[in-house]
């Protein structure tokens, strides 16, 4: 019978500063709570990691044979998504656009949680440290789906009134 903590692991590949690329499983509710990046690597090994080496945790599907980056970095158009798109800018300067859950109280201290630009391919989600960050832009706000709009003023007013108001 598999534990209850086995199902709440990920697969990941951890994209580390030097440009190691390591495969593993990683509990997505610890990165805000744990000092370091904690992982389990392919072998079950504990893995820590400082924040500081980190460069992005991937969540993927599966791993590749050698671990790969995604091909599509950037949204060919805007993003129809809900959230904000952002423009991470690392500290060696590579860039990565992604979607970010517009509400502060979801934002930890550690990192942002993005969606990638391509939500077909094998990379679903990316865990970017504060720490490997030079820069963050918003591009744009995509609202809620269901949020409520505005009623024009203009259209109430040419109403006419009931019963000889």
């Amino acid at each position: 019978m598999p534990s209850q903590a086995a199902s709440t692991h990920k697969k990941v590949v951890v994209e580390t500063v030097q440009g190691e690329r390591l495969c593993g499983y990683l509990n997505p509710r610890q990165l805000e709570r744990s000092p370091a990046l904690e992982f389990l690597d392919a072998s079950g090994q504990l893995q820590q990691l400082p924040w500081k080496s980190v460069k992005v945790a991937w969540f993927v599907r599966d791993w590749e044979e050698p671990p790969t980056r995604p091909t599509q970095t950037t949204f060919l158009r805007r993003p129809r998504l809900e959230g904000l798109w952002v423009r991470l800018r690392f500290r060696d300067n590579e860039v990565l656009e992604g979607l970010l859950v517009n509400d502060l109280l979801q934002q930890g201290p550690n990192g942002y949680l993005i969606t990638p630009p391509d939500l077909n391919g094998n990379h679903q989600k990316a865990f970017v440290p504060r720490t490997a960050l030079a820069a963050i832009e918003v591009l744009g706000v995509n609202p809620t789906r269901g949020a409520p709009r505005r009623r024009r003023r203009a259209a109430a007013a040419r109403q006419p009134g009931l019963f000889g108001e």
